[in-house]
């Protein structure tokens, strides 16, 4: 009898001890049970190490590696060298998803002879949650489908939410050192083309807290970062011979620097911001009108970039900080 498909599950640590066992917990009760959960403590100094262990020690699928603290896509790297599944899927520690999730991406990922399976998530703010559907039914797409669906959604970029056959993550690495990482990976993985799933169900529970990289403030790190990832992005795009989709996705990655031109000209935490300013300003050819009817914008980035192009933004930034002062 043919033994059933290995999945590895890499879960990045890093000072998570509040969420960490509800994340594992979620993990190790998975209605799939061929599983090779990968631990990656990335140089924590809480109690997250002790609670891998234990993890360890009541369940032999579980291994755990202790790397110093190198950042989210250095633990994410080991941990997909560490693997051995024919699958792979990536977890962060804070998060949870549900019981039934890798038995229903594998039953598509097998059914339709697919590289990639994506599902839907779930925002889970202390009060509220909030279900993020970006597919509406089951599809079943083509070799191009990744690159138009970056064309479309800004928060199309996340690793997490997907199953991928692990001899596709063969060829691309997470860039380590960089805040975007799962743009770069996601663009990377999208000029691939993969054959491609999406599925309805929301399966994966985002923890949206403060003090996570997702809801951390623009920095000087972020300012320069978001600048390298924007030449990334247009080398990418511009290797494509779809001229329809090309222009689209410029239109995508120009409308994603509005909108860090805007976090970084009201955010006092970046040095040297006109520098910054200056560069992102060169990328602000995007028509108000184009801007105005993106549905993934947020109202106040949309001012913003009124407010920049009357020339009015940078001197309203300047009097807010001199009545700080």
């Amino acid at each position: 009898m043919k033994s059933r498909p290995l999945i590895s599950v890499v879960v990045p640590v890093y000072n998570v001890e509040n969420y960490l066992a509800e994340c594992l917990q979620s993990i190790v009760n998975q209605s799939y049970v061929e599983l090779e959960i990968i631990l990656v403590n990335d140089g924590s100094t809480d109690n997250s190490p002790d609670i891998c262990r234990k993890f360890t020690e009541n369940d032999s699928r579980v291994k755990l590696y202790n790397i110093a603290n190198s950042g989210l896509s250095a633990a994410r790297n080991r941990g997909v060298f560490h693997s051995t599944g024919d699958y792979i899927a990536f977890i962060d520690s804070d998060d949870w998803i549900d019981l039934d999730m890798f038995e229903e991406m594998l039953v598509c990922m097998l059914n339709e002879n697919v590289d990639v399976v994506e599902c839907n998530y779930v925002d889970e703010y202390p009060q509220t949650s909030v279900v993020r559907r970006i597919n509406d039914c089951k599809t079943i797409a083509n070799n191009t489908f990744l690159l138009e669906q970056y064309s479309k959604h800004n928060f199309f970029n996340g690793v997490v939410t997907r199953l991928y056959k692990k001899q596709f993550l063969n060829q691309i690495q997470f860039k380590q050192g960089r805040y975007y990482e799962d743009s770069y990976f996601m663009l990377e993985l999208a000029m691939l083309k993969p054959k491609y799933c999406t599925l309805p169900e929301a399966y994966y529970h985002y923890r949206r807290r403060e003090g996570s990289i997702l809801m951390s403030a623009v920095s000087t790190k972020k300012a320069k970062d978001a600048v390298y990832l924007y030449q990334f992005q247009k080398k990418c795009i511009n290797s494509i011979s779809d001229m329809h989709l090309k222009q689209n996705l410029m239109v995508k990655i120009n409308t994603v620097a509005i909108s860090n031109y805007c976090g970084i000209a009201v955010s006092n935490c970046v040095a040297n911001r006109p520098a910054y300013l200056k560069i992102f300003g060169s990328y602000l050819h995007v028509s108000f009108h184009k801007v105005l009817n993106n549905s993934y914008l947020p109202a106040m980035v949309k001012i913003y970039y009124f407010l920049s192009k009357m020339g009015l933004l940078e001197t309203i930034v300047k009097t807010k900080s001199a009545l700080k002062a």
